[in-house]
């Protein structure tokens, strides 16, 4: 007697050569891990994509997203449910072939890299304005009259 499994993220998958950097998207299911036909295991949602009034299309979630969606949610999936998120996608080389990377990037965050060099999405870091010196002009004064040239 042969024993199957329920498979999870039945329909179609998210077009990544149609998206844009700056889509705004959310993800509006629970994220399951399933097989990915090559021996491992990948993170899988649905997701709606803003302006696109199609179904919800599922979406392997990298490892930089779930890092930052944890980061910023919390590690229940359900959490991450109905929160925008910014889509950037990105020309590169994914196990010798060329593909897109997608990255979900919540509010706050941008894509980024580590000190190794690896891709990660990482809260923004605001520069903070350096505070304009105060000088007393008469101390000013005193002091460039002491400097010998």
């Amino acid at each position: 007697m042969a024993k199957f499994t329920k498979s999870v993220g039945g329909g179609s998958w998210v077009d990544k050569k149609v998206l844009r950097v700056g889509d705004i998207a959310k993800i509006v299911s629970e994220a399951q891990e399933q097989d990915n036909n090559q021996g491992g295991k990948q993170i899988v949602a649905k997701l709606r994509i803003k302006g696109d009034d199609g179904e919800a299309k599922n979406v392997a979630i990298n490892t930089p997203t779930k890092n930052a969606l944890i980061e910023a949610f919390g590690d229940e999936s359900a959490s991450w449910m109905n929160k925008l998120l910014t889509v950037h996608v990105e020309k590169t080389i994914i196990a010798g072939k060329r593909g897109i990377a997608l990255y979900l990037v919540p509010e706050g965050y941008e894509v980024t890299e580590d000190a190794g060099g690896y891709v990660v999405i990482a809260l923004k870091v605001t520069a903070t304005p350096r505070p304009e010196p105060k000088y007393d002009v008469a101390e000013a004064d005193d002091i460039a009259s002491s400097i010998p040239f």
